[in-house]
């Protein structure tokens, strides 16, 4: 069963993880447990949401450039957002998985800035903590929303530095500087991209606001604007019925076309086998 119900909460951490930057927002996209076949994975994966994988049984692996990852029971798998792999598994897997973004703040990935481990020891109770976060996710109440964020703080904890860990976000004051315009990308990615408005709103010349933005993310204004509207794009392809032609212009593109041409660019994958990519490994 693939759960489309999206979770969405703004949780205040005081002390929890790097003070000052102790809110964070997380989303629960989708997750399931079941017995997958020898078929399950697929290759050149890139998604918009981080992943977390628990084994009851079985094997498989997580190949990235550079990097094998071996599935296998007694750990706890992380796969960070826009991480490209091939997934493949040896045989059927008992497996649990979660599919969700944290961030420290607005479009933000907690792992945009860090490199977390990719796997660590399971805690005791990982097949407890990961039971409550499936349980009811398609229709949970208020209760089981707080559990469920909870659970999936606790699972998250073991792959972030035990002390203050500067390397995580650049300083606070160059984020906040950018708070309007990352608000705006991400709240509102169907709007054109305008890079004088952008500009206008931290009261900078668009060429010097362009350079800024790129040496504080690593991304143009422009380039994080498509981020944005990718995201939304495999939200809805994952978890809707709408046609390529409705998601393109929820999305701000008008040419379907185009925006088939843009999802291939950027996943590696046009949109309707990304759709059946997403929805074989949540089946």
């Amino acid at each position: 069963m693939f759960f489309m119900y999206f979770l969405q909460v703004i949780m205040i951490l005081n002390d929890y993880l790097i003070p000052p930057y102790s809110n964070l927002s997380l989303q629960i996209f989708a997750g399931n447990h079941k017995i997958y076949p020898q078929s399950w994975g697929g290759p050149g994966i890139l998604d918009n949401f981080s992943r977390l994988y628990f084994l009851h049984d079985g094997s498989g692996s997580a190949a990235m450039p550079g990097e094998l990852i071996r599935l296998r029971p007694g750990r706890v798998f992380l796969i960070p957002e826009l991480t490209r792999a091939n997934y493949a598994a040896d045989g059927p897997l008992d497996l649990c998985w979660v599919h969700f973004r944290a961030e420290f703040f607005a479009g933000l990935s907690m792992f945009h800035f860090y490199s977390p481990p990719r796997e660590i020891i399971a805690p005791p109770d990982a097949a407890a903590l990961f039971a409550q976060l499936l349980d009811h996710l398609d229709d949970p109440s208020p209760r089981d929303m707080a559990a469920k964020y909870a659970a999936l703080l606790r699972l998250l904890g073991g792959f972030l530095p035990a002390g203050h860990h500067p390397a995580l976000l650049p300083p606070e004051a160059e984020l906040r500087e950018f708070e309007a315009v990352l608000s705006e990308l991400t709240r509102h990615p169907e709007r054109p991209f305008d890079l004088k408005m952008l500009a206008g709103k931290v009261h900078l010349h668009p060429t010097y606001f362009s350079n800024r933005f790129k040496a504080t993310f690593g991304l143009s204004p422009l380039q994080f604007h498509i981020r944005c509207r990718m995201t939304k794009a495999q939200q809805l392809l994952a978890a809707s019925e709408l046609s390529l032609a409705e998601i393109a212009e929820i999305c701000g593109y008008r040419d379907a076309f185009f925006f088939a041409k843009t999802v291939k660019k950027y996943f590696g994958t046009p949109p309707g086998l990304l759709r059946r990519q997403l929805r074989r490994f949540s089946g």
